[in-house]
């Protein structure tokens, strides 16, 4: 008589196993079909409303760090739940959200100055830091976010910062404050306010004639020497956005030159600038340099001289590395959108940046000028990051890293790998 293999639920002799193993089955089966069922609902939650981030249920506060030398195992820091009424339509929220917002992964960013439940609402105050001259928060058709608005308009006057934070530019200081919000921080500032900003760095970069890298001895820290990866792992197809002159990507490389590389393209607006102007860039032959040699890495390279937030490729990528950018970008919200977009379902994500309680207390951090207008909050990332799954998480940079220490400045942000869901 043929035998019922030992992992069969029904392989038990006497009556009372037979009663116990029926309802051990019973239990799994109505379990999967809950399972089933939630799945099923998931699927058309594009026709629920999306709500504003001031009701977004994402808590990201317990953070610690994943094991050294971890073959990728599942690693979590976020605890999402209650997403009921995010849109399934990550970027453009079905045309859902209200014309004071603007649709961020799901959920509908409030407009400065407009809050409630679908950002409907005026505030009585725009923001608790600057509104003495915001010309975007008296307009009377509403509208407190043109992004075509020229410099002349943008504001900033009455600023208790002094001119020379405006770097030789017709942008005050306070400007970037009257796009702030306190859910948010500042996502989105107008093209003008963004140009100021690029032109007072290009201008930077352009005199550090023998600077070959970017605080990678932070990065180097802060990810643990990419010690997550598995030996001789396989990044594919690589995409960095916000490169700058000299890469970040070949700090990965230079902590962990058994990785795997078939190709790698820098995404950078001022990539065309800096290939001509200055001396150090890694990528200005055409050939990506290795840090701290004249060697090149053999992988195919493409430099495209473009703003992050251009959406490039969807799905076209195995590994998205974005470290130390958002601060520099235009709208914050678009840049998600892209590293969003361009990985593939199950690639890895490689990601820094720092967050602030509010966009003044990113003074101590980046200082009273104008290279910086972007500041976003936490909640920001945390719902960018629910989108992964978090396989390393390092949170704690300001008691670990020595640079971070060293400036005693307050600062708080991620340094995460993920693999995108999906």
């Amino acid at each position: 008589m043929a035998r019922t293999p030992r992992n069969s639920c029904v392989h038990v002799r006497p009556a009372y196993k037979v009663l116990v193993a029926v309802g051990i089955c019973w239990l799994w089966i109505m379990r999967r079909a809950d399972r089933q069922s939630s799945a099923h609902l998931f699927t058309f939650q594009h026709r629920v409303r999306p709500v504003s981030l001031e009701f977004a249920k994402i808590d990201a506060t317990t953070c610690s760090i994943a094991p050294k030398h971890s073959d990728f195992v599942r690693y979590s820091s976020l605890k999402g739940s209650g997403l009921t009424s995010r849109s399934a339509d990550r970027y453009d929220c079905a045309g859902r959200c209200s014309v004071t917002s603007t649709c961020f992964l799901g959920y509908c960013s409030c407009h400065p100055g407009y809050g409630g439940t679908w950002c409907t609402e005026t505030k009585i105050t725009a923001n608790p830091w600057y509104t003495a001259d915001c010309p975007n928060l008296q307009r009377s058709d509403g509208v407190t976010l043109d992004i075509n608005t020229p410099l002349s308009e943008v504001g900033g006057g009455n600023c208790h910062v002094g001119s020379e934070s405006s770097l030789n530019t017709e942008l005050s200081y306070c400007a970037h404050l009257c796009y702030s919000s306190e859910v948010s921080g500042v996502p989105i500032v107008p093209m003008s306010i963004w140009q100021a900003a690029q032109q007072a760095e290009r201008e930077l970069w352009a005199t550090l004639k023998k600077q070959d890298g970017d605080r990678y001895e932070d990065h180097w820290e802060g990810f643990q020497d990419y010690e997550a990866f598995k030996p001789n792992a396989d990044l594919g197809s690589v995409i960095e956005f916000g490169s700058g002159p000299w890469t970040q990507f070949r700090g990965v490389l230079h902590k962990r030159p058994d990785l795997k590389t078939r190709k790698y393209t820098a995404v950078e607006p001022g990539a065309s600038h800096y290939m001509n102007t200055v001396p150090t860039c890694a990528y200005r032959t055409g050939e990506l340099r290795k840090l701290g040699l004249k060697e090149f890495f053999q992988f195919p390279i493409e430099v495209i001289s473009t703003p992050g937030e251009s959406r490039l490729h969807t799905g076209a990528y195995d590994t998205v590395i974005s470290i130390n950018v958002i601060e520099h970008v235009q709208n914050a919200i678009e840049y998600f959108h892209s590293l969003h977009a361009a990985l593939r379902p199950g690639g890895i994500l490689i990601f820094h940046d720092r967050f602030y309680p509010n966009p003044p207390a990113g003074d101590t951090v980046l200082g009273e000028n104008i290279y910086h207008p972007i500041r976003l909050t936490q909640l920001m990332f945390d719902v960018f990051l629910s989108d992964f799954d978090i396989l390393f998480n390092n949170c704690d940079g300001h008691h670990l890293i020595k640079g971070w220490l060293a400036r005693n400045a307050n600062e708080r942000g991620y340094y995460v790998i993920a693999k995108k869901k999906g």
